[in-house]
């Protein structure tokens, strides 16, 4: 098993759109060895789920356009996320693309 920590950027807290995560800004998962991000969302989606509906569906492997992810400080295109391997350590930020004029 490997851990991986998830940050949340964007999410003010209490987030009452992510009722889950009763405010916090981050989470470290544990994963099976060799897994892929979209490995990670499955196991999220058992304890947080309106998190990860929000951020990615499970069906399509795809990560809501609206979302930046990073990988240990470096930006990954979003159709390469879900089969990003990840390592014991890694860091994941996810933060909102901004808006406006």
């Amino acid at each position: 098993m490997i851990k991986v920590s998830l940050e949340l950027v964007g999410w003010t807290a209490p987030a009452p759109e992510i009722p889950e995560c009763n405010g916090r800004k981050s989470v470290v998962i544990e994963v099976c060895d060799g897994a892929t991000v979209h490995d990670m969302f499955i196991t999220m989606a058992v304890k947080y789920p309106a998190l990860v509906r929000d951020i990615y569906d499970l069906e399509s492997c795809k990560i809501n356009s609206r979302i930046n992810i990073f990988v240990n400080g470096e930006f990954v295109i979003p159709a390469g996320i879900p089969r990003y391997k990840l390592h014991d350590g890694d860091s994941l930020l996810l933060l909102p693309v901004l808006e406006g004029g």
